[in-house]
């Protein structure tokens, strides 16, 4: 392991540096599951991971609870009178 491959129970380091300059080789390690956290000035600034395990949800919510709710007719007149008296509408 290299002075710059810092080694964590969790995952490896790089600085920034030293990711510019084994890019690719780090991209075919993240390819195969290795995780690296680059460091810039010792300080973390980013994680390199396989987009496979990235916890970025790459799937639209978009109606997931379609035909689970039921609003009632009167929805948007509730609470309209203590709306209207509280706040002089009339």
């Amino acid at each position: 392991m290299s002075k710059e491959e810092k080694s964590n129970p969790i995952m490896k380091s790089f600085s920034i540096e030293t990711a510019r300059e084994r890019f690719i080789e780090l991209v075919c390690r993240a390819q195969q599951g290795e995780t690296f956290v680059i460091t810039d000035a010792g300080k973390p600034v980013a994680i390199m991971s396989s987009i496979n395990d990235s916890p970025v949800k790459t799937t639209t919510r978009i109606g997931f609870m379609a035909d689970q709710l039921k609003v009632p007719g009167d929805f948007d007149r509730m609470g309209k009178t203590h709306l209207d008296n509280d706040y002089g509408f009339h």
